[in-house]
């Protein structure tokens, strides 16, 4: 497995069923998924700048808290 080898996760095989194994992520594949979605952040942030105006800006506002609401 590339993302074992790399450092990423490792596998531990199940106590309780030896045919599972239990997938942890380790710190350096924490940080790269952290890095990951900070970069997907910037980009989304970047298109909606560049490819909606103010009022196309607060109508996803309020959308986005409509949805916050929901999820509380």
């Amino acid at each position: 497995m590339k993302l074992v080898e790399k450092g990423l996760l490792s596998l531990k095989q199940d106590g309780a069923d030896r045919r599972a194994y239990l997938v942890h992520i380790s710190a350096a594949g924490r940080a790269l998924a952290a890095e990951e979605r900070a970069a997907r952040a910037q980009w989304l942030a970047e298109q909606l700048l560049k490819k909606t105006d103010l009022e196309q800006r607060a109508l996803l506002k309020t959308a986005i808290q409509t949805l916050d609401k929901l999820i509380q």
